[in-house]
């Protein structure tokens, strides 16, 4: 694991501030160079002969470990979907309150012209109750006169 991490740190910006002549800037560009060269030489043996027994943890971590789905996903997707399932909630929600309201108003209008077609059943049966009494009135004085 050491000599892995010690390889891979060299990448790391240390070396702001060298000087191109100092000693320091030299030797960590050497250095940088042979870990070049360390590191695809390092994986490619530990794979043939070895079948990756030789690759340093990190290496056999990153390839073989199974990752969870928080891992792979990472907690903002999961996070993400929450969000937007509480938004689609509230919007189903608000659909759902928006059809209840519909329906409550199309039940009123229906209990109006229900009311209304009584109405005008019982204005419509007075009409005829009428008719039919003027009917009979006038053939009553037909049969008088005639």
């Amino acid at each position: 694991r050491g000599a892995w991490k010690g390889l891979v740190d060299v990448y790391h910006d240390r070396d702001q501030g060298f000087n191109v002549l100092s000693s320091e800037f030299w030797g960590v560009l050497l250095f940088r160079i042979i870990a070049a060269m360390l590191i695809p030489i390092w994986l490619v043996l530990g794979f043939f002969p070895t079948a990756g027994f030789l690759w340093p943890p990190q290496v056999r971590e990153k390839l073989f470990v199974q990752k969870k789905p928080d891992d792979i996903f990472g907690a903002s997707k999961n996070e993400q979907r929450l969000i937007q399932m509480k938004g689609l909630k509230t919007e189903v929600q608000k659909v759902r309150d928006s059809v209840n309201a519909m329906m409550k108003k199309q039940r009123e209008d229906l209990s109006n012209m229900r009311y209304e077609l009584t109405q005008m059943n019982a204005e419509m049966a007075k009409e005829m109750n009428h008719i039919k009494g003027l009917t009979s009135l006038l053939f009553e004085s037909q049969l008088s006169a005639g």
